[in-house]
């Protein structure tokens, strides 16, 4: 525990020294582990979850530090030439391999399962419907279906739950309670109703996969994962990626901060 606490603290030191704002354990880093932050010319900060031991504190310094370094290089936080120059063709399926190798199986399982699941229930709801109207499509509002809903049922084509003013008070309809709520519904208003609530589920959980492969994939989060693997678990990387492995062992060093803080991070007391 004393080797990593002292790691931590040359680290913080070095990364200070290079004008970062270090700020570990004072707040949630914006619900991440942690967080990098440009502030304006020469005014950058990297925050530190207060809910992380030494280790992780460890690994996400080295994260987010990395992050820095290619800001420093690269704005846009886009290219890859300062480490890959214009080889980074050569080495992005293998930063990939060691991004699906990092992401926790509980993290984006759930996503899938819950995609698959609602795609078959959405087929079901379909099929259903089709066998009262053959002309039914699922990518079309279905006029003759919804003219028949009343005006409060209709809500619930766009909305999960509403609440909605009745007299001198409000009254809460929602899908749960979607057979309850309106009595008058036949089951094929009734299921396409329930069809509507899942395929905007679905949406959702569409547009959730597409943000979180949009952010693994990038440049800058591939590389600062790319160097937790190098300095942190090497013989997993050199065994995943040996090309990759061999790349950074010798051109990696060729960048000062990134020579330095591999420097500090390998050092034992």
């Amino acid at each position: 525990m004393a080797g990593k606490r002292n790691c931590i603290t040359r680290l913080v030191e070095y990364i200070e020294s290079c004008g970062v704002d270090i700020n570990i354990g004072k707040n949630k880093a914006r619900g991440n582990k942690g967080f990098f932050k440009a502030r304006g010319y020469n005014n950058y900060r990297i925050d530190i979850s207060s809910k992380l031991d030494e280790g992780e504190i460890l690994r996400v310094l080295v994260h987010e530090f990395s992050h820095y370094i290619h800001y420093k290089n690269d704005k846009t936080l886009k290219s890859t030439e300062y480490l890959f120059r214009n080889e980074f063709c050569n080495f992005e399926e293998d930063l990939i391999k060691l991004t699906v190798d990092s992401i926790p199986k509980n993290t984006v399982e759930p996503l899938f399962l819950k995609k698959e699941e609602l795609k078959k229930e959405i087929s079901k709801l379909n099929d259903y419907i089709k066998n009262f109207y053959p002309d039914f499509k699922l990518s079309e509002p279905y006029k003759k279906i919804e003219k028949n809903l009343s005006k409060s049922a209709k809500y619930l084509l766009k909305y999960d739950r509403v609440k909605l003013l009745s007299g001198l008070t409000f009254k809460i309809y929602s899908i749960e309670n979607l057979k309850k709520d309106f009595k008058e519904l036949n089951e094929v208003e009734y299921k396409y109703i329930l069809l509507k609530s899942k395929q905007r589920n679905l949406r959702r959980i569409n547009s959730k996969i597409s943000k979180l492969n949009k952010y693994y994939n990038s440049p800058t989060e591939l590389i600062a994962r790319s160097f937790e693997y190098f300095i942190f678990n090497p013989n997993i990387m050199q065994e995943i990626t040996p090309k990759l492995f061999d790349f950074y062992k010798l051109n990696s060093i060729k960048n000062p901060q990134i020579k330095k803080m591999i420097e500090i991070c390998t050092m034992t007391d």
